[in-house]
Order: C-alpha cells, then structure tokens, then sequence
C-alpha cells in the first residue's frame, strides 16, 4: 500500500489531478489476469514474484488493452527492507541512513514518471524545435533474447505535440547482438502504423539511434 499511495501520490502532484490507488489481491498469475478482464481496461502497476522473461511476454500478451508498469517483489522487498533499516536505524553515523532514503525515493519517483509516461503524459517540454520529427531508438535486451523499438514523435507546433511508443518483439537468435534485419524492417512498419493508427500524419523525417555494440547494419 505504501508504494501505491507514494506514487500516486506523485502523480497527484504532477498532474494537479487526484489520483486514488485501487489495490487488487491475489493469490497466482492466472488468478490477477482472470480479475484484471474483468475490469474495463486501465492502467496498472503490476507486482509480480517471476522475473522469468517469459513473465513479462505472458502479461503484455494477456493484457493487450492495459497499459502496464511492471516490478518483481524481490525488488519491492529489497528496497522496503533496506528503507525501514535505515528509518529505524539507531546509529547516526550509518550510511544506510543517508543513502537508502535517497534510494528508496528515487526509486519511488522512476516509477511514477514510468507510469506518468504510460498514460501518454508529457513531465517536460523542449527548449527548441527539433531537427527531426521523430526519434527511432533501437536496443538489445542484456540476454539477447528480446529487443526494444522506441519511437518518440515531437511537433511542437501539432495540437498533439508529443508521443512515445515502445514495443518488445522477441529476438530469433539470442547468440548474437544483430537483429534479423526482415524482422527488423517488420516490427519498425508496425510500430510507424501505430502511430499513424492513433492519429498522427506520416512522419516526414526520422533520426534513427542504435544501442549496444557496433553491428554492422543490423
């Protein structure tokens, strides 16, 4: 509880809206995604015990209409433990009660902006116009097993200035950096079909970012 109210809580703040968290209990996997469709589509901060890959692919593929902020327990339980060490600690002179504080905070405020990002809000603004019109950014996941397609399409001077599209398509060979180049080609089409689908005109200009080690074209 205290997580969802310190994030929301920041949110509140942010969007000078208030924002109630609503928690849902339950027991498995199945059981969370079973009361979730139930529910008309949201946002959802989703806390999970499996940091199995195939986890994360289970959740966006079962909630396809949520909008979905992710965190293992494990991570949740570390952070919690070492914050109310260093809350209830009695010597001064320990860093811990210096640093997590600090840590648990920032990591209270991550999330938020993650979730603030989720809902198509915007936390800042440019200072000038940009070069291009959208910025495509290309990574490998650290396994090799997943890569990442974020697109972030900015005109200052459109009633709809701002938006930020990512998706995860599994990788077909995790023994390499490079990406199958037709795969490659297929999920950027969809990605820039999205956006087009949620209203944008076609993008006339694009700066294209990759991520990782050199790898040739791909």
């Amino acid at each position: 509880m205290q997580l969802a109210e310190q994030v929301t809580g920041r949110l509140s703040t942010w969007t000078r809206k208030e924002i109630t968290p609503e928690l849902l209990m339950y027991s498995t996997l199945d059981d969370a995604l079973t009361r979730l469709r139930r529910l008309p589509p949201g946002m959802v901060l989703f806390i999970f015990d499996d940091d199995e890959p195939a986890t994360y692919f289970t959740l966006a593929y079962e909630l396809k209409d949520w909008r979905i902020k992710r965190i293992t327990l494990a991570t949740l339980q570390r952070l919690t433990l070492q914050f109310q060490f260093a809350r209830n600690a009695n010597d001064p002179r320990s860093v811990s009660l210096i640093s997590i504080p600090r840590g648990w905070d920032a990591f209270i405020e991550m999330n938020a902006l993650d979730v603030l990002q989720h809902l198509d809000c915007v936390p800042s603004s440019l200072a000038s116009r940009p070069h291009y019109e959208a910025q495509l950014v290309i990574d490998v996941g650290a396994d090799r097993r997943y890569f990442a397609l974020s697109l972030l399409i900015c005109r200052p001077q459109s009633s709809d200035p701002f938006r930020l599209e990512t998706i995860v398509p599994i990788k077909s060979d995790h023994k390499q950096e490079t990406i199958n180049h037709v795969i490659l080609c297929d999920e950027i089409v969809k990605l820039c079909q999205r956006m087009v689908r949620s209203g944008f005109n076609p993008i006339k200009s694009m700066q294209i970012l990759r991520d990782g080690y050199e790898c040739g074209a791909r």
